[in-house]
């Protein structure tokens, strides 16, 4: 899958350093995918997204953390984005996919 990278333009790089460039090149793909997981409509996951990485320019502490660190606080911030998305009408169907998602994968390990 391809991240598209017309959204990048639209950070506020211009007054962040170049590792917070490397961050977004690094993880946005990522991201991106697990988003789109629970997210359907391509446009609302770019946006949250872009959410994630705004709030790691926040935490520039970050940038100093290992790859494995980062890619850990950049998930748990885009799940916190999703269900700040979703909530309340769509969270029991985010939540009813995730179950499901846990399920095939459960069942895939012992077939």
């Amino acid at each position: 899958m391809h991240f598209p990278r017309s959204k990048v333009n639209q950070l506020p790089f211009e007054s962040a350093d170049s590792s917070s460039e490397q961050l977004y090149a690094l993880h946005a793909p990522a991201i991106f995918a697990y988003v789109r997981l629970y997210i359907a409509s391509r446009e609302v996951a770019e946006d949250l997204v872009i959410d994630v990485f705004l709030s790691a320019l926040e935490h520039s502490y970050l940038l100093a953390r290992s790859t494995e660190t980062q890619r850990a606080w950049l998930r748990k911030t885009a799940y916190y984005k999703i269900m700040e998305c979703c909530l309340p009408g769509v969270y029991l169907e985010l939540c009813c996919k995730h179950i499901f998602l846990l399920v095939s994968y459960a069942l895939s390990l012992v077939y």
